[in-house]
């Protein structure tokens, strides 16, 4: 279909289509209402549009790579943290389990008993020894054995 322009006029096989008033008119029109700049901007945005949505695209893989290393870190870090903390009351344990045997293998009353006891065996040593060096322990000895 090839249309003709006529008589300032655009018809096709003779019939006419519209004027160029009318036309000169629709024109008018799309550029006062901005649809004409609407479409034209959006023919030399699209591109960048494009460009920086593949861009936001990247960023946000970037980022969620990120962010799984990052979690993954975390929950390294939580067991490193829980295996640290198990070690601590483990220890803690052991070492409350180690007092509470210490103090009732050193029985402080038998303790005592027991210091009192050896303290009078040094005492009679030291007599024994004082009664030796004046030749009377002999003495009592033979006393014992008869």
């Amino acid at each position: 279909m090839k249309a003709e322009k006529q008589n300032n006029s655009i018809s096709q096989r003779g019939e006419v289509l519209a004027d160029h008033d009318t036309v000169m008119s629709f024109v008018e029109q799309d550029i006062n209402t901005g649809r004409h700049l609407q479409r034209q901007t959006a023919k030399r945005i699209t591109p960048d549009m494009q460009a920086a949505s593949a861009t936001v695209e990247a960023m946000t893989d970037h980022l969620a790579t990120v962010q799984k290393r990052m979690l993954a870190e975390m929950d390294a870090l939580a067991a490193a943290a829980k295996d640290a903390s198990r070690k601590a009351r483990t220890s803690a344990t052991d070492m409350s389990a180690l007092l509470d045997k210490f103090n009732r293998s050193t029985d402080y009353v038998r303790l005592e008993r027991n210091v009192a006891i050896i303290e009078r065996m040094a005492a009679a040593l030291g007599t024994l020894a004082e009664l030796e060096k004046s030749g009377h322990l002999s003495k009592l000895m033979k006393g014992f054995q008869q």
